[in-house]
């Protein structure tokens, strides 16, 4: 594996030194360029590029598939369906023409600011015909390339459960999705919007079944799917399918995309939000009691708006089993120890805060008026960095630092964070579902070894039935079954004040964020308020550039928490202990 990562990396090193020519550069690299230049007038990062290129090369060198060949058709796909009106035929129709994918259809983000690909076709045939409609949610999908790069270095160091193969599948599967979130949010087509989302079903079914590898076979439990669906459909297995779903773009015209994907999603759980809940699910059988358990699933399920029949499915088949393979599996390996136990709880939660921080900006699920604030956004694009320190923190988990703090994350990052929602989601989510593959590793391992981290003192299982059920009392979870915009403007209430979002008045162009933050919540005597402020204080950054604010931030946080008398930061103090 190690002999593969670095001859890629000395092949497109030399590639590079060669000055080659430019039918010799991939159109990814020839279209990350015209993305860099939009921004910032220079070409992408070379550096950063040949590392991207390695980490395709070693997962092209494992299997059937070349992942930059992929790539390049997904971005040579993108400029055709731009040039053609969304039909991929030679002549473009009529606007009104019927058939035609239309580009730019209405969305519900809110960044719409058109631009061209490229000013002229000189590198990209067609790029100055084809317009990007929602240039920073295009441009943040990069985040999700140096996910995969993660993951490719962590093939190469981390020592995983789960197989390396598996592992390289999973970098394949996010460079796909930063490649098809870009189409889409670069199109606003229907056909984008079909290959942003498929990458993530696949990433959390690969997971997900990780998770439950050791147990027993079982249709239901591994593919997350009704037994009325395994009966009706072929249902394939994670893996199977990233592979298939990589081999769409290069082997077929992109006017048989659609029903393509279409196909490959029949023959796998394809709802990633029912995934993730099977996922929540298996954790919350390992680490709690069933009463516990359940009421804190059903609470899940009511944040998250789930309908009747994904929660008949999740309690009446896929839990149900679960518990049964659950048991079988404790008379093998043994009863889990409260220690363990409190720390896949402990990881879990790190995971849950990174991914739930995400969709706090990701203009779907929680809708309301922190999106449309301008300091809002700014503010919290400033706590991002904090937000994953904090997480980091809880489940030791290690990080780049470009990663775990954003730094040039993406091209115009440093703009883009502040101005758009969306594209915080796209970077928060970005490393939350690394984390949510390192964790379910982690519960691989626990279900195979019996343990997960070194034996301890902790035997007091007990505490964490107490804890979930104080942290199910505190206000902070009874504003959360009100629905979740109207659960996330309650929360913000309790913790900064009345029309919190709508309170931030400072001049951003002339007070930094930090200032801005400590300014608006020292005027608030909420618990909460205090806690920030104090660490804002104690911190106070000269603005959110500097990528190690983070960790004096986060650290005066944990010592922080004890201070303050809320159940919901008793539960936090529990957490990070």
């Amino acid at each position: 594996m190690k002999i593969t990562f670095f001859s890629a990396l000395a092949l497109t090193q030399a590639n590079a030194n060669n000055s080659p020519d430019l039918h010799d550069v991939p159109i990814t690299k020839r279209m990350l360029d015209a993305m860099e230049k939009n921004s910032t007038g220079s070409d992408f990062s070379s550096l950063k590029w040949l590392e991207y290129e390695a980490c395709m090369a070693m997962v092209s060198a494992e299997f059937d598939f070349d992942l930059l060949e992929s790539t390049d058709a997904l971005f040579s796909g993108f400029l055709q369906w731009g040039r053609t009106n969304g039909t991929g035929v030679t002549e473009p129709p009529q606007p009104t023409e019927d058939g035609a994918d239309q580009w730019d259809q209405p969305q519900n983000y809110l960044e719409h600011f058109p631009s061209h690909v490229a000013p002229n076709d000189d590198n990209l045939p067609g790029a100055s015909e084809t317009l990007v409609v929602q240039p920073c949610n295009y441009n943040s999908n990069v985040a999700y390339y140096e996910s995969a790069r993660s993951l490719c270095n962590s093939a190469r160091y981390r020592d995983f459960s789960m197989p390396s193969s598996t592992v390289l599948l999973l970098a394949a599967s996010f460079t796909s999705l930063g490649t098809g979130s870009a189409f889409f949010h670069g199109s606003g087509t229907q056909l984008g919007n079909r290959i942003d989302n498929a990458p993530i079903g696949q990433i959390a079914l690969t997971a997900h079944q990780v998770a439950v590898s050791s147990l027993r076979s079982n249709d239901v439990v591994a593919s997350c799917r009704s037994q009325e669906d395994i009966d009706e459909k072929v249902t394939q297995n994670g893996t199977d399918v990233i592979a298939r779903f990589n081999h769409i773009f290069a082997d077929n015209d992109i006017t048989a995309w659609d029903q393509a994907i279409l196909d490959l999603g029949e023959t796998f759980q394809s709802d990633y939000k029912v995934t993730f809940s099977c996922i929540v699910t298996t954790i919350a059988r390992i680490v709690l009691p069933e009463r516990v358990g359940t009421v804190l699933l059903k609470f899940l399920c009511t944040v998250f708006g789930f309908e009747q029949d994904k929660i008949d499915f999740l309690f009446n088949e896929f839990d149900a089993q679960l518990q049964t393979l659950l048991v079988e599996k404790t008379e093998e390996i043994g009863e889990i120890s409260g220690d363990d136990k409190k720390l896949l709880l402990k990881h879990g939660l790190g995971v849950l805060l990174k991914i739930g921080y995400a969709m706090f900006w990701q203009e779907e699920l929680f809708v309301g008026p922190w999106l449309t604030s301008t300091h809002a956004n700014e503010i919290g694009a400033f706590l991002q960095p904090f937000v994953n320190v904090l997480a980091d923190k809880m489940t030791g988990y290690e990080h780049p630092p470009m990663v775990r703090t954003g730094h040039d994350i993406y091209p115009n990052c440093k703009v883009c964070r502040r101005q758009e929602p969306h594209s915080k989601w796209h970077e928060q989510s970005s490393v939350g579902m690394i984390d949510l593959v390192y964790l379910t590793d982690d519960v691989d391992i626990l279900l195979r070894s019996g343990k997960l981290g070194p034996a301890s003192t902790f035997t007091a299982e007990d505490l964490l039935t107490d804890q979930i059920e104080s942290f199910l009392d505190t206000d902070e979870a009874t504003c959360l079954v009100n629905g979740a915009a109207l659960g996330i403007s309650c929360i913000a209430e309790l913790w900064f004040g009345k029309d919190a979002f709508q309170e931030f008045k400072c001049d951003s162009s002339n007070t930094p964020p930090a200032s801005c933050l400590k300014d608006h919540i020292a005027s608030h005597s909420t618990p909460t308020s205090q806690i920030i402020s104090m660490c804002v204080q104690k911190n106070n950054p000269a603005s959110s550039d500097e990528i190690w604010d983070a960790e004096i931030f986060s650290s005066c946080m944990v010592d922080a928490l004890p201070t303050s008398k809320g159940d919901f930061w008793r539960f936090l103090q529990f957490a990070l202990k």
